[in-house]
């Protein structure tokens, strides 16, 4: 009966244990979550002049057509350019966004997203130069640096939806 009592009352704690744990994951998993929730409101802004607010200084950042900007004021003036020319009027939206934690103070963060409609090189519909209005898959890497969760490397790609019909993994 003592070794009963015993087992219950271990199975108990580690209950409790679990659960402090889990509360612990979702409260930084929800910080992770509004860190990349901002890089979208400055999108949807056009304006990003709180990119210090959520990206660490040495920032590394792959665009879709395999730009790579180095650094947080490289990467500022880069997105800053582009939203005052062709993603003016463009807007993001978050399908999907999937977290994963590497250590305590690394995450991983694959989100899918949906871009509207925008025209290259100025923002100007010439009617031939219209893209957008699809998905793509944005991978963040985010690195906790005194108790807030920072962007440190981000990379988005193009889906493909005619390529992704066969995907094997999903067929």
């Amino acid at each position: 009966m003592k070794y009963l009592c015993f087992f219950w009352l271990l199975l108990g704690l580690i209950g409790v244990a679990h659960g402090q744990k889990r509360q612990v994951r979702t409260s930084e998993e929800a910080a992770v979550r509004a860190t990349v929730d901002a890089c979208i409101r400055s999108w949807n802004k056009h304006d990003y002049s709180d990119l210090s607010t959520y990206t660490t200084p040495d920032v590394d950042w792959v665009t879709n057509v395999g730009m790579w900007w180095q650094g947080r004021e490289a990467v500022r003036h880069a997105l800053q350019t582009y939203h005052e020319g062709m993603f003016q009027n463009t807007s993001l939206r978050s399908e999907e966004m999937r977290v994963r934690f590497m250590t305590p103070s690394v995450a991983v963060v694959h989100q899918q997203v949906y871009i509207g409609r925008y025209f290259p090189p100025h923002g100007v519909d010439h009617e031939y130069n219209r893209q957008g209005d699809n998905q793509a898959m944005i991978t963040y890497t985010l690195v906790k640096q005194q108790d807030k969760w920072l962007i440190s490397t981000a990379h988005v790609s193009d889906i493909n939806h005619a390529a992704a019909a066969y995907n094997p993994v999903k067929q």
